[in-house]
């Protein structure tokens, strides 16, 4: 039976050898997205598919759904975790992003035109969320 909850929480992965391939949905057979959680990384989730002994996790910063378990083995991928790990962790992507942008006093010039002053905290959250979710378009190569 599939069960579906709004949630507040991190989680990590917990493969030290595996990544995750975001998904589209609450599915290991939808389509995959742009994105990959790297070994180690935390990230905040606000909604959860319960489906048999796999959980679909919604990434709150718009990436994709994540998995608990491997599609192929059945080993535990990802797991809940604290505060205190996500910040052992270094933060969530998102946070990363942000801190990033925080510290380049040139590139928050460039992006917010401020002149000396630091942009507001909803700009910043903005800007990194923006980065966080861009994509590039893969060229393809032809054969000839």
């Amino acid at each position: 039976m599939v069960q579906e909850e709004a949630v507040s929480r991190f989680f990590q992965v917990v493969d030290p050898d595996m990544g995750i391939n975001l998904r589209s949905g609450p599915d290991v057979s939808s389509q995959r997205t742009a994105y990959v959680l790297i070994p180690g990384e935390a990230f905040h989730v606000c909604r959860v598919v319960r489906n048999g002994d796999q959980e679909y996790l919604c990434l709150s910063d718009g990436r994709g759904w994540a998995f608990t378990r491997s599609p192929k083995t059945g080993v535990e991928v990802c797991a809940r975790c604290s505060d205190e790990e996500v910040m052992q962790a270094g933060g969530t992507a998102l946070d990363q992003v942000e801190a990033m942008l925080r510290s380049n006093t040139v590139l928050c010039k460039q992006l917010f035109g401020s002149d000396g002053e630091e942009p507001a905290e909803d700009a910043l959250k903005q800007m990194a969320k923006r980065v966080l979710l861009a994509k590039e378009e893969m060229p393809t190569e032809t054969v000839g």
